[in-house]
């Protein structure tokens, strides 16, 4: 704790008589109080104490009775939004005395800033931000995985190039998702040297995401293969279920998609497949014999360790109904039409491509 600090320090156990001792000794008419754990409770000022007064605590009574819980305050990291909502708080221009306790993720106070000195510390945590900011590289980046790094990334203020075939998602619509200033996506196969070493020159840093699944690893690595498909899989009954509920709530299903996709619910399969279902073609390019070989080799897998799940059998009797409801050629999210049939509700929305296409030109000497 810096020294500063510590003579703006007090204990929620001592007397209001004790602020008066304090103010005098530091010239500074403001407290910081604190448990016996060092854990901040708020701040004082002459202007609490006589709130106190008013409303009939005495000079014997205790700080913590009077103490102002919700003053202004930069708790945690220091950033650019933080700064700039302290300033546009409509009580920033009232604070009095003019200090700004700074709080540690822990909740400790290190230090106290003279609001006027907040412009300042607002460039130089924009120099700062400057300086770490990096240009990175994610080969294989437009999955699951790479999208969520991705948002991650160019929300911290990087510069992110996204290396990727866009076979499952397209780049337009991979752009659209991020839809940030901050991204930048090459179409390209990872096997070609040349063209990743182009890129990797331009990069400060480089993840490499790209062929984790598909053949050859799936064979290479089989059990890695079904625990992924077997998520994408049990992803695309719950979405079912999920347009479900907001269909029936009367929400506005577009906004719907969108907030999921900000979400902590949001998926892979959620920003591709729910895109087509909220359409009404279902086209996504994948069949229902297709998932259940994947769920069935997964509950195979489980009954083969002895592993009793919960959840499988019930994905795998799902798609059985879906597979006899609807053909084994169809599309595998049209198993969501079983919650639109039971419910008696559709699940369309205006604005969503009824196949997830690439329309740009094939670039030539690496394109698959």
């Amino acid at each position: 704790m810096k020294l500063k600090i510590k003579k703006y320090l007090i204990s929620e156990n001592k007397k209001i008589l004790d602020l008066y001792k304090y103010f005098e000794k530091n010239g500074v008419n403001i407290c910081i109080v604190v448990n016996k754990d060092n854990k901040f409770l708020g701040i004082v000022t002459p202007s609490d104490i006589r709130k106190g007064i008013t409303k009939g605590y005495s000079l014997n009574s205790k700080i913590k009775e009077i103490t102002n819980k919700n003053p202004i305050i930069v708790k945690g990291i220091i950033n650019d939004n933080k700064i700039s909502d302290i300033v546009s708080n409509k009580n920033y221009n009232y604070i009095n005395p003019p200090l700004i306790p700074f709080i540690s993720e822990k909740n400790i106070p290190y230090d106290i800033v003279d609001k006027e000195n907040i412009h300042s510390l607002k460039k130089q945590v924009n120099l700062l931000n400057k300086k770490i900011t990096q240009r990175i590289l994610l080969i294989g980046g437009a999955g699951y995985i790479g999208s969520i790094l991705t948002k991650k990334l160019v929300a911290q203020g990087n510069n992110v190039d996204v290396f990727d075939k866009f076979i499952y998602l397209k780049k337009k619509n991979f752009e659209k998702i991020i839809n940030h200033k901050k991204l930048n996506c090459i179409k390209g196969d990872s096997r070609h040297v040349d063209k990743i070493f182009e890129s990797i020159q331009k990069c400060d840093a480089v993840v490499h995401l790209a062929e984790m699944v598909g053949d050859p690893l799936c064979e290479q690595r089989p059990t890695k293969t079904y625990v992924t498909n077997y998520l994408a899989s049990t992803h695309l009954v719950a979405l079912g279920e999920a347009w479900t509920i907001a269909k029936k709530s009367n929400l506005n299903l577009s906004k719907v998609y969108k907030g999921i996709a900000v979400s902590s619910g949001n998926s892979f399969v959620h920003e591709t497949e729910s895109q087509v279902i909220l359409n009404g073609s279902y086209n996504i390019n994948f069949t229902m014999d297709l998932v259940l070989k994947d769920t069935g080799l997964f509950n195979n897998l489980a009954k083969k360790l002895n592993a009793p799940l919960e959840i499988s059998p019930l994905i795998v009797k799902i798609f059985e109904d879906g597979q006899k409801k609807y053909g084994s050629r169809a599309w595998s999210s049209m198993i969501v039409k079983r919650m639109e049939e039971l419910n008696n509700i559709d699940f369309r929305a205006d604005g969503f491509p009824g196949e997830l296409i690439d329309n740009e030109q094939e670039e030539k000497g690496y394109e698959i």
